[in-house]
């Protein structure tokens, strides 16, 4: 059957990093290197233009979103345009990182379950943080090893991208809008 993605699940924005969208691929300026990597952010003008000694208060576009040193290449260069997934790290700071998941925000996938704790279930997803399913989100409880489909969210309480098994939270098959035997 043809579902719907229930309306309490459309896109988060970063604050104050204007149009970021956290859980999804975003195309970003390099703003200024740091030792511990470099800073993202959207810029309107001409990027050739864009000088690291600017105060990042004073920056319009703001501090920016940190690229941490381990995915900075040599060939990067002030201004440049990346492409990186945002998402929290595990101090709950928003960060980018130039591997992309196997699932992203509103998108299903099968994930295979690291490890199994006391308050939950943490899945590779292809990151270096592993993608936590609490004990709450989880249709039955998964177990080490095994693969599940998983939905990707953003947890309104926490801001944190969260899984969960429990689909039928996150469809809407109510109004279907093909025919019987109609090809999809």
């Amino acid at each position: 059957s043809y579902f719907y993605l229930n309306p309490s699940f459309y896109p988060i924005f970063v604050p104050n990093f204007y149009s970021m969208e956290l859980g999804e691929v975003n195309k970003l300026h390099i703003l200024r290197f740091r030792s511990n990597g470099c800073y993202l952010g959207e810029f309107d003008g001409d990027p050739s233009t864009i000088t690291d000694d600017v105060d990042p208060s004073e920056n319009p576009f703001g501090e920016g979103v940190l690229l941490p040193q381990r995915y900075v290449t040599e060939n990067m260069k002030l201004g440049d345009e990346v492409n990186v997934f945002i998402y929290t790290d595990s101090e709950d700071r928003i960060v980018a990182t130039t591997e992309h998941p196997k699932i992203k925000l509103h998108e299903f996938a099968p994930l295979k379950v690291k490890s199994v704790t006391a308050v939950g279930a943490f899945l590779d997803w292809g990151l270096q943080k592993d993608l936590f399913v609490p004990y709450a989100e989880q249709a039955k409880r998964l177990e080490e090893g095994n693969v599940n489909v998983v939905f990707l969210y953003l947890d309104s309480e926490t801001q944190r991208l969260v899984g969960t098994t429990k689909i039928d939270n996150v469809v809407d098959n109510e109004e279907i809008l093909v025919e019987e035997k109609q090809e999809v």
